[in-house]
């Protein structure tokens, strides 16, 4: 949440700096393994949430791109789960 709060100003090293006394941030660690993999296998398309996470992570997006890939992937567009819901 922090990293939002100052709207991705800071980067996770000063926060996890600041916040956790030196200890890493489990998630950004993993961003960048899974990113790989998914690249080597040409699944960028496959797991856009994985790729929007690594894309802030690695400093290329800002901390929104994240809710933008969630509203232009199907499965988990709020508008299409509200309209599933109402069916």
């Amino acid at each position: 949440m922090t990293f939002a709060q100052r709207n991705g100003k800071d980067s996770f090293e000063r926060i996890e700096a600041e916040l956790l006394n030196g200890q890493r941030l489990q998630g950004t660690i993993t961003a960048i393994p899974i990113h790989e993999m998914i690249v080597l296998n040409d699944w960028t398309k496959r797991f856009p949430l994985f790729e929007a996470v690594y894309q802030v992570v690695a400093g290329n997006k800002g901390h929104t791109h994240v809710i933008e890939a969630l509203e232009m992937t199907p499965q988990t567009n709020v508008a299409d789960l509200e309209a599933a819901a109402e069916n």
